[in-house]
């Protein structure tokens, strides 16, 4: 989830285009805070993107009532499993779900 907003340079690629950094923390909360620092646009790598700011923080305990996710709708069972609990959640909370039949996102620097 990454992609394009974290640096990967000094990351070993396995598959450069699967490779990203990102944090582990224990809650939502951490994670936005740190992903606030660690991200941003790295003249070594060209993927990332040049945002003026990257606010995540400020998201946590938004209400989450009628807003609108995709999901892609080609992924591993392991996936599935685990984000069926998700996507309970979201639908408890009267969110509006949009389920993609493949990636709607390009990154446009490998083509």
């Amino acid at each position: 989830p990454t992609y394009g907003t974290v640096s990967r340079n000094g990351v070993y690629a396995y598959a450069s285009s699967f490779d990203q950094v990102g944090p582990i923390t224990k809650n939502a909360k951490d994670s936005a805070y740190v992903l606030e620092i660690i991200a941003g646009v790295d003249q070594m790598d060209m993927t990332t993107l040049n945002y003026q700011k990257y606010d995540f923080s400020s998201l946590i305990g938004e209400n989450i009532s009628g807003k609108v996710y995709a999901v892609e709708k080609n992924i591993s069972s392991l996936i599935k499993e685990i984000s069926s609990k998700i996507l309970t959640f979201l639908k408890s909370s009267s969110v509006n779900n949009l389920i993609a039949p493949y990636s709607i996102t390009c990154n446009f620097k490998y083509l």
